[in-house]
């Protein structure tokens, strides 16, 4: 998405498909959900990608806070909002292996891509013991 005023600027990237109208926090959760971060268990792939926690990227917590800072929102529950989107890409891997085993798709990736549920929803409930 381009500033309004400054065509040449890019002002938001966003996947269109896992974007929401209404609470930005819903969107900034998702963010959190993928956003690699050097103390996460280098096993555990986040954003589908290997080795973007050796990228240099700011921490979760210094994305949220630097959010914060200039969205002006109260984070203070941004945990739910993180726990929801675990719980929603959870949802989103059962519906792709469903479509996989009843035939709708013939990515292969498929058959197996439920098997990070139990990661995610492990997260979700890590997440809402805070």
């Amino acid at each position: 998405m381009f500033k309004a005023d400054n065509p040449d600027e890019v002002h938001a990237i966003f996947d269109w498909d896992m974007t929401t109208l209404g609470d930005p926090l819903i969107d900034f959760g998702t963010l959190l959900n993928y956003w690699p971060d050097p103390d996460d268990d280098p096993d555990v792939v986040r954003g589908g990608h290997a080795g973007l926690n050796q990228m240099g990227l700011p921490s979760r917590s210094q994305l949220t806070e630097y959010y914060a800072e200039k969205s002006l929102l109260d984070l203070e529950s941004i945990y739910w909002y993180e726990a929801f989107a675990q719980w929603k890409t959870a949802t989103v891997l059962q519906q792709l292996h469903y479509r996989w085993k009843v035939g709708d798709s013939t990515d292969e990736r498929m058959e197996t891509i439920a098997d990070g549920l139990p990661r995610f929803i492990q997260k979700a409930e890590e997440l809402l013991s805070v």
